[in-house]
């Protein structure tokens, strides 16, 4: 039958252990980045689930990753794990702007971080700038490590922006 081996007596048998392969547990990366894997061990030959045979394997995709190694005796062993793509944290500071006077503006990164990292040295989730030409940026890692970010350009004070809202016309009988 299959699997037997028939071993006359005398003969020398020579038992090899299994190549222990190990991609790890289930991990993620963040979107926008390369995950790349190299099973630990030394191998001869590397089948991956996608039919590449190189010895390491890289994608950006959420999937199972599945590889078949085979050691120097033959001995074949295979294992996987799953990979997850992460969402960056949404941040949007909105538009860049003009602020005059003492005029001042609440910036929000928004709830998706753990951590926020202003150009101005601030810590917090929000900060408020006034008047003055400056670039405003933030990073904001979520609980995975995650880091997305946003830039609003601050503008000097200007005519231009000042009476933005005043109309241009006057009509006496409020007709438009």
């Amino acid at each position: 039958p299959a699997g037997i081996i028939n071993i006359a007596q005398g003969d020398r048998v020579e038992i090899y252990p299994i190549p222990p392969v190990i991609l790890g547990d289930d991990d993620y990366v963040c979107d926008g980045s390369v995950f790349e894997i190299e099973p630990e061990g030394a191998y001869i030959s590397y089948l991956w689930h996608d039919g590449s045979t190189a010895p390491t394997y890289s994608t950006d995709q959420e999937e199972w990753i599945k590889v078949e190694v085979t050691d120097s005796y033959g001995c074949a062993l295979s294992d996987s794990m799953y990979l997850s793509v992460n969402d960056l944290p949404e941040v949007d500071l909105g538009n860049d702007t003009a602020l005059c006077g003492e005029q001042g503006l609440i910036l929000d990164a928004g709830t998706d971080g753990m951590n926020y990292s202003w150009s101005t040295g601030d810590i917090g989730q929000y900060i408020t700038v006034y008047q003055g030409r400056q670039e405003i940026w933030v990073d904001v890692e979520d609980a995975y490590g995650c880091i997305n970010s946003d830039t609003m350009l601050i503008e000097d004070c200007n005519t231009q922006f000042y009476f933005r809202d005043i109309p241009t016309a006057i009509t006496a009988n409020d007709d438009g």
